[in-house]
């Protein structure tokens, strides 16, 4: 039986969305409000109530100044800044009975940093500035990627390039 399409949220689909504001994570939301297929955060993105409701939600925070994007592109951008600083790596020293900085067997210091969170922000700090399309795929610059130009349109691009003219395809 065909299910009929409504012009209104369902209050799952309401709850997906609240979860999803939360973690801005598709299927760790559909999981919060109760969906069991793990494709089901996908599906309900494909949804244009659900992308219009998500879309107000993300204005009403923006609107009421709890969050703005120079608030989160600089926390953002301060946690990859920490999360690659070199860290010591420490020890526990029996004979000394606390922690104590690592050293290698040549008695060079050891450092560490935080990858998955440096990664990670970098991840969130990429989507923001466009740099990957819906379905992960990078976005590729048709100047770069001229294998994909026919010859009439390389020949375009090559003649526009030397008078100084940008070309759009």
């Amino acid at each position: 039986m065909a299910q009929k399409k409504s012009k209104e949220l369902t209050p799952k689909q309401e709850r997906f969305c609240m979860e999803y504001m939360i973690c801005m994570n598709a299927t760790s939301a559909a999981k919060s409000a109760g969906y069991k297929s793990s494709d089901s955060g996908y599906h309900l993105m494909c949804n244009p109530l659900i992308k219009e409701r998500i879309e107000i939600l993300k204005s009403q925070i923006v609107a009421s100044q709890l969050v703005t994007i120079e608030y989160i592109l600089s926390g953002l951008t301060e946690v990859v800044d920490r999360c690659l600083q070199k860290e010591p790596a420490y020890i526990w020293d029996p004979i000394k009975h606390c922690r104590v900085q690592a050293k290698t067997t040549d008695d060079k210091p050891i450092y560490q940093f935080d990858s998955q969170g440096a990664n990670k922000a970098l991840e969130l700090l990429g989507k923001y500035a466009g740099l990957f399309d819906k379905d992960n795929q990078q976005r590729i610059n048709p100047l770069n990627n001229k294998a994909e130009l026919t010859n009439e349109q390389f020949n375009k691009l090559i003649e526009a390039a030397t008078k100084g003219i940008e070309i759009d395809f």
